[in-house]
């Protein structure tokens, strides 16, 4: 959201203008901290112009935090009548960097607005102001994010259902910044209902995990891939378990796929037929007695 002040038909309380006098509107702090799965936002706004301040008070007017991800093409705008907000937006939402617009917005029609801080040129000026129109701006930001990865790697699947009618049985998409799992409609369904099992997450991992993980390292051997997948978090994630395993990232051709990719979901194989063998002597037993 570009701000520009010649785009307005009324008075804007903004740095770039000399419509006010006597007033500011800054943003006293904007924390931006990055979490496993979000990125957590603070902001506290600083407002002196008691014309502004008496149409917030009334809920005519409210504190506005626009954010923008060019990259991803997410946009969010976040309102409070307080002149401190906090609130959280999903990591997978964005990458790299977003663009933040802080303003005061009205809430509905306003007739007739005056303020007595207007600039000599406004002296006795009365303007109608319709909802949404911006009343005052902040200077814009970019924020950098940095994501933190996930910790285990199983974290860097996302589970979708294909809708399709000729949907293959299971399909990867390494281009987001999740590894993004598809399941035919039948599978998902079938899925969706087991999963809450947890005793049957290795075999999950058997399953869906291990071949993906291995296509995702058969997808980074190919020219060009890796430097690609660098802006993607489960790149970070497989990238450090592969350093904990003495292995390169990049150099994927030195490690067999399969192999590591067992390795980096610790043995999901190994733990199902476990599990299985297990459950069997259990039920052996169960007929002896």
């Amino acid at each position: 959201m570009k701000i520009n002040f010649r785009h307005f038909p009324h008075p804007v309380l903004m740095d770039q203008s000399d419509d006010y006098v006597n007033s500011y509107f800054a943003v006293k702090q904007f924390e931006c901290t990055p979490g496993t799965d979000t990125f957590d936002f603070n902001v506290d706004f600083d407002l002196n112009d008691c014309g502004l301040q008496e149409l917030i008070q009334s809920h005519k007017a409210e504190y506005a935090v626009h954010l923008e991800c060019v990259p991803t093409n997410y946009r969010v705008i976040e309102r409070s009548f307080k002149p401190n907000m906090t609130f959280s937006i999903s990591a997978d939402l964005v990458e790299r960097e977003i663009i933040v617009s802080t303003l005061i917005i009205a809430t509905d029609k306003i007739n007739d607005y005056s303020n007595p801080n207007f600039h000599e040129d406004f002296a006795g000026e009365a303007f109608e102001i319709q909802k949404k129109d911006i009343l005052a701006a902040g200077p814009r930001k970019t924020i950098e994010l940095e994501k933190e990865p996930p910790q285990r790697v199983g974290s860097i699947f996302q589970l979708k259902r294909n809708n399709s009618p000729d949907a293959p049985a299971l399909a990867a998409i390494f281009e987001h910044n999740k590894i993004i799992v598809e399941l035919s409609n039948e599978n998902y369904k079938n899925y969706n209902f087991m999963k809450k099992d947890k005793s049957l997450e290795p075999m999950f991992h058997s399953l869906i995990a291990l071949p993906v993980l291995v296509s995702a390292i058969e997808y980074l051997k190919k020219d060009g891939n890796t430097e690609q997948a660098e802006n993607y978090p489960w790149f970070r994630t497989v990238k450090k378990k592969l350093e904990i395993l003495g292995e390169d990232i990049y150099d994927p051709g030195s490690f067999d796929s399969l192999l590591t990719a067992q390795r980096l979901l610790d043995e999901p194989l190994t733990k199902v037929l476990k599990n299985l063998t297990e459950e069997a002597d259990e039920g052996d037993g169960g007929e002896d007695e």
